[in-house]
C-alpha cells in the first residue's frame, strides 16, 4: 500500500510539474507574440511612419514599447508568478516537507524561487528580442519563430548538458538577450524602420518601353 501511494504522488507531482510548464510555456508564447507584432502592427496602421517624423529618440520609442507590453502583462504575469505558481508550490511543498526536514526544505524553496525569478528574467528577454527581431524581420512568423527559438527552446536543450550550473547560465543567457534587444532597439531603431520607409520611396518605376522614332519623309531630295 504504501507503494503504490508513493507511485500515486510521484506521478501526481510529475503531472503538476509538466501542467506548469505547459502553462508557463503558453505564456511566454504569447508574451513572444505581442512583442514580435508590435512593431509591424504600428507599420501597417501608418503609426511607426508617422512617430519617425517626431523628433523622438530611438531609446524613448523602444521604451515606449517595451512599457506597453508591461502594461498590458502586469496583472497577468501577477497572477501566475504571484499566486498561481506560489500555490501549487506551496502545495507541493507541504507533502513533502516532513521527509526533508528543516534544511532540506530551505533548499528546496530557495530553489523554487530562483525558478520563478529565472521565469521572470526569461520574459524580460522575451519581450526585449521579440521587440527587435519583429521590427528587422521581414515577418512576423519569422519574428516569432527566432525569439521562442533563440531565447527558450535551444537554452533548454543546451542545459541539458550543463545540469549542475545550469541556473546561472540561463540568468546569463537571460541577460544577453535583454541587453541585445535593448541595446539594438536604441540605437537602431530609427534607422532600421526610417531605411524600409525610404527604400520603399526611392524604388525606382519600372522603365517603360521607348517607342520606335518615326522616320521623317525625306522633302529635300531629289
Amino acid at each position: 500500500v504504501v507503494g503504490i501511494n508513493l507511485r500515486g504522488t510521484s506521478a501526481l507531482t510529475a503531472a503538476k510539474i509538466i501542467s506548469a510548464a505547459v502553462v508557463y510555456g503558453l505564456f511566454a508564447g504569447w508574451m513572444a507574440w505581442q512583442a514580435c507584432q508590435a512593431f509591424p502592427s504600428a507599420r501597417n496602421a501608418g503609426m511607426l511612419e508617422l512617430l519617425l517624423t517626431t523628433p523622438v529618440p530611438a531609446a524613448r520609442l523602444a521604451e515606449g514599447y517595451f512599457l506597453a507590453l508591461r502594461r498590458l502583462f502586469l496583472w497577468p504575469v501577477v497572477c501566475l508568478f504571484v499566486v498561481g505558481f506560489p500555490l501549487l508550490l506551496a502545495d507541493e511543498m507541504a507533502e513533502v516537507v516532513w521527509h526533508l526536514g528543516v534544511t532540506g526544505t530551505f533548499v528546496l524553496g530557495l530553489l523554487l524561487s530562483l525558478l520563478l525569478v529565472l521565469g521572470l528574467f526569461d520574459l524580460h528577454a522575451v519581450a526585449w528580442f521579440g521587440l527587435w527581431m519583429g521590427l528587422q524581420s521581414p515577418k512576423v512568423g519569422l519574428a516569432l519563430t527566432r525569439t521562442l527559438l533563440y531565447v527558450l527552446v535551444l537554452p533548454l536543450l543546451g542545459g541539458l548538458f550543463c545540469s549542475i550550473v545550469w541556473p546561472v547560465v540561463w540568468l546569463i543567457k537571460d541577460l544577453i538577450f535583454m541587453s541585445y534587444g535593448r541595446e539594438r532597439l536604441r540605437k537602431h531603431c530609427r534607422a532600421v524602420a526610417s531605411g524600409e520607409f525610404a527604400g520603399r520611396a526611392e524604388a525606382p518605376a519600372i522603365p517603360r518601353p521607348r517607342a520606335a522614332a518615326r522616320q521623317l519623309p525625306n522633302v529635300l531630295g531629289g
